[in-house]
This record gives C-alpha cells, structure tokens and sequence, in this order.
C-alpha cells in the first residue's frame, strides 16, 4: 500500500480539526450560553440617584448589585452615562480610583467581581456642574464566561 501525499494529510487533519471546533462550538451553544444568559438576567441592578442639587454641591449615584439568586459569579466591566447627564455633573476621578475603578470620559470602568451569592455597593460621587434637569441612562456591562451583556437604567438628575 502507498502512503498518501503529504498535501492530502495536511487537508485532511485541518478537515478534522474545522470538524472537531464546529463541534465544539456547537455544544457550547446548546450547554454553556443559555447558562450564562441565565445567569447575568437573574443578577439585580438598582440604582439610587440623588435629590436636586445645588450648582457645585456633591453628590453620588449608588448602584446596587445584587448576585444571590446566582452560585456562579459575575463581572461588572463597564459602566456609561449617557452624555445629555455629564453634561451637568463632573465625576469624581479621584474618588472613583480610590474604589479601584477608572474614570475615561463618560465610562467608568470597575473590572469587579461579584461572588454567587453576594451583592455589592458601587458609589459614582460627582460633583454639579450646571444647573439644568436632564433624563438619560446608565449603561452597564457584566460578564460571565463566555458571554458578556448591558443593562439599562433610567437615570435623572436635577441641578439648581
């Protein structure tokens, strides 16, 4: 019997190896993905906002995250404030970097985890810059293995 081309055994394992990641793929669809969905819809956000503000009193969002209905933990990345809402508050950098998170204009970026079975309390201290009523969101990322997914918050502040 006569071995086969070198070229036709080269084709033929990265066939195998396509095959073998489709597989794979594919049952990570079907067994880790729903879980994982599952997981980040039953983590509980809250967000507190402050009263109206005076033009340069300080003041805080507290976000209230709350993973005990989970056994798996979950990572809070990244938290977005729309712009129509920065435009009359300044975050505190110091502050939020003292909390180990990083302020990069209207994204701060925490990198947290939160034990299954836990919860935790995120302060954003901000400081009124202008006076004004604005609505806007508060956007927020969490991770878990293999998927990563936003919540919205309403948010309103009001500055006199």
């Amino acid at each position: 019997m006569r071995l086969p081309h070198p070229k036709i055994v080269v084709v033929g394992l990265l066939s195998a190896g396509f095959v073998a990641l489709a597989v794979y793929f594919a049952a990570m669809n079907v067994v880790a993905l729903p879980r994982a969905e599952a997981t980040l819809d039953r983590t509980a956000v809250s967000l507190e906002g402050p009263p109206a503000l005076a033009v340069g009193e300080r003041g805080a969002l507290v976000l209230h995250v709350d993973n005990r209905a989970n056994s798996d933990a979950v990572r809070f990345r990244d938290a977005l404030v729309s712009p129509s809402v920065t435009a009359l508050v300044r975050f505190d950098d110091q502050a939020i970097g003292a909390q180990g998170a990083m302020l990069e204009g209207d994204r701060i970026t925490w990198n947290r985890e939160i034990p299954g079975g836990g919860a935790a309390e995120l302060r954003l201290p901000f400081q009124a810059h202008k006076a004004g009523r604005r609505d806007g969101a508060l956007l927020l990322l969490f991770q878990v293995p293999r998927m990563t997914k936003g919540k919205s918050l309403p948010l309103t502040i009001e500055v006199r």
